[in-house]
């Protein structure tokens, strides 16, 4: 099983962190394309990349952007235009030979109106289908992400999207989690029988897993908080683990954003989680 450093707002540029998965032993880095922007990741910087990469032996794969992107707008004119970014980041992930290419479809829409959640749904298959020729001709794999909302947070949204031919799931234990508390805890009744446990997440996704996200979270009455160091919330990390693991995952990613409940993480915490996970993947 492979696993990744992520890269992200506060780690600093790519080429340091590719240097740091070397020096810590990860297998690769996922480089998240909302930051960095792509745009920041050409011509000379680019090119250090690809040598860094070569040099150190250490894997890459893509994060897309997320933010202001609207893969499920049922308005064709902004669906429209988030698939002509992803086109775009697609074109540019290629050039870095990338594991995967990971995902998330998200929607700020009114769904709790009549008509709107299938309207929804329907526009995110076709946005994932119109991805996936793509990366297909690219040579890319994709992968879709679980939300920490319900809303492409729950299995019955994300089942169409992963039967699609060349797609697959990457499973984030924290936002499995984080979605059941948003039910249970912001009254959000519409989703109640669909918001599952990471179990039944497991056997309804089983063999369509390639990466999973694994990271600590911290479940309260009143707040969630997720990405935290292994050993510092109240998630059962090793049982995730063993489930990602039956969910015949080959990938995973500590993502990692925390050492503690008020302190971002930095490389050295990445490294104290990569040394609480080795031992258990054996």
């Amino acid at each position: 099983m492979l696993i990744a450093l992520p890269v992200w707002p506060r780690a600093g540029s790519v080429v340091k962190a590719i240097n740091k998965a070397n020096e810590y032993g990860f297998d690769y880095v996922e480089i998240s394309l909302d930051y960095p922007w792509p745009e920041k990741l050409r011509g000379k910087t680019l090119e250090e990349i690809k040598e860094a990469k070569a040099k150190y032996g250490v894997e890459l794969a893509i994060h897309a952007p997320w933010r202001d992107v609207s893969l499920a707008s049922p308005r064709p004119i902004l669906r429209e235009a988030a698939l002509k970014l992803f086109d775009e980041c697609l074109e540019f992930a290629s050039k870095l030979s990338p594991l995967y290419f990971n995902l998330h479809v998200a929607s700020r829409e009114a769904w709790t109106i009549e008509g709107v959640r299938k309207a929804l749904e329907e526009a995110a298959v076709r946005s994932i289908k119109h991805i996936a020729e793509k990366a297909r001709q690219l040579g890319i794999e994709i992968t879709v992400e679980n939300n920490p909302d319900p809303l492409f947070g729950v299995p019955s949204m994300l089942k169409p999207m992963v039967e699609i031919e060349g797609v697959k799931l990457c499973l984030d234990v924290g936002h499995v989690a984080y979605a059941r508390w948003t039910v249970e805890h912001r009254g959000m009744d519409l989703f109640k029988e669909e918001a599952v446990d990471l179990e039944e997440w497991v056997k309804t996704f089983k063999g369509k897993v390639l990466v999973g996200h694994l990271h600590d979270y911290a479940a309260e009455d009143h707040s969630f908080q997720d990405h935290l160091l292994p050993g510092t919330g109240s998630a059962d990390v090793k049982k995730d683990l063993s489930l990602l693991k039956e969910a015949g995952c080959s990938m995973i990613l500590l993502e990692v954003h925390w050492a503690g409940k008020r302190k971002p993480a930095k490389f050295k915490d990445l490294a104290r989680a990569l040394n609480i996970i080795k031992p258990l993947i054996k």
